[in-house]
């Protein structure tokens, strides 16, 4: 309804989990620690479902990775492999919020791997969500 985010989502242990809300036509997900595999592959199954709440619409993503040091490689495979399927909702563009540039350059990689919609990078949340809807609404074009 119209109450609340279509997607509310908060999953983990202070040590390492993950948060998921959309706000209109933007999906927020903010990341901490070091994941395993089945966090990992319930943040997938999370991520997907609200991927398909956006009914089609186009929409961005904003992702805080501040507390989300590099994941080992299983890790980092299964999310390319999310990163890859939201091509096919209508995915826009993505923010990362990230805290240095090693994140940064690891993040750009994993973007160009799996040929995924465009990704900026800042270091103010508030920024990210701003260029985001910036794009969203065209006033910015990639």
């Amino acid at each position: 309804g119209e109450d609340g985010p279509a997607v509310s989502v908060k999953r983990g242990t202070d040590e390492a989990g993950y948060e998921l809300r959309s706000e209109g036509n933007l999906l927020f997900l903010t990341c901490w620690g070091i994941f395993d595999l089945p966090i990992v592959q319930q943040q997938q199954v999370d991520l997907l479902e609200a991927f398909k709440s956006f009914g089609g619409q186009p929409w961005a993503m904003v992702a805080d990775l501040r507390r989300h040091p590099i994941q080992p490689p299983p890790i980092l495979a299964k999310i390319k492999e999310t990163m890859a399927m939201s091509k096919a909702y209508n995915h826009k563009a993505g923010a990362t919020v990230v805290s240095h540039t090693l994140t940064k350059m690891h993040i750009r990689r994993i973007a160009q791997e799996t040929h995924t919609s465009e990704v900026s990078f800042f270091t103010d949340p508030t920024e990210a969500t701003t260029w985001v809807k910036k794009l969203l609404a065209g006033e910015i074009t990639l």
